[in-house]
């Protein structure tokens, strides 16, 4: 997850300066609408679960960056 980790922050993608645990449930499921194509960081931050949802704005913020879809393969190739 290391190697995830670095591509996230290569996309100024700070998931991990929000949610403590990127591959947790909410972290799951924001990490694998990115890697499908959604980009929009509302959008993104809205699939937070549980107490990580009082955290949205912060999210939101964190979810802004550079992921595109060289970074979508790459972590997809990471993730699976």
């Amino acid at each position: 997850m290391q190697r995830l980790e670095k591509l996230l922050e290569a996309a100024e993608i700070k998931l991990s300066s929000v949610a403590a645990d990127n591959t947790g449930v909410s972290g799951r499921a924001m990490l694998e609408a990115l890697i499908s194509g959604q980009r929009d960081p509302a959008v993104l931050a809205d699939l937070a679960k549980r107490r990580l949802r009082s955290k949205i704005p912060a999210l939101t913020g964190a979810l802004t960056g550079r992921f595109n879809d060289y970074h979508a393969f790459l972590a997809g190739s990471i993730w699976t």
